[in-house]
């Protein structure tokens, strides 16, 4: 999976892309996170895949998604605050408003996150040392 390959997996009615990069590992997803039970497998997957390639920062790709529930944006929320491998997350979102709101929910915590209207940007970030 390391370099230009992607890696494509399925739950339910989520569909994604793994890909180990220099320094994080790039996720694109389709389709829907339906249900809490599935955003838990995904997110158990993807702490896995950061453990085995030494990876601690991810870029998320996000704008072929479906948007999530309430209880499931809860989540992931709180596991971007308690996982112990994940320590920055750069996120690609469809629009200006979800890139401004998506930003402003991280101001005052502790959650290394910041949202991109576009992957080069995010890329950077992350290679940057992503909010270090």
């Amino acid at each position: 999976m390391e370099g230009s390959e992607s890696v494509e997996y399925e739950i339910g009615r989520l569909r994604y892309f793994f890909r180990v990069r220099d320094g994080f590992l790039q996720i694109r997803y389709f389709g829907e996170v339906d249900s809490v039970e599935t955003a838990a497998k995904w997110l158990e997957h993807i702490e896995q895949t950061l453990r085995e390639h030494g990876r601690s920062r991810v870029l998320w790709d996000s704008r072929p998604a479906l948007p999530l529930p309430n209880d499931v944006r809860t989540h992931i929320w709180e596991w971007f605050g308690s996982s112990e491998v994940l320590r920055a997350s750069a996120i690609v979102v469809e629009s200006e408003l979800l890139r401004i709101s998506a930003n402003l929910s991280v101001t005052g915590s502790t959650l290394v996150l910041r949202a991109f209207g576009d992957e080069d940007e995010a890329t950077a970030w992350l290679r940057a040392g992503g909010g270090s």
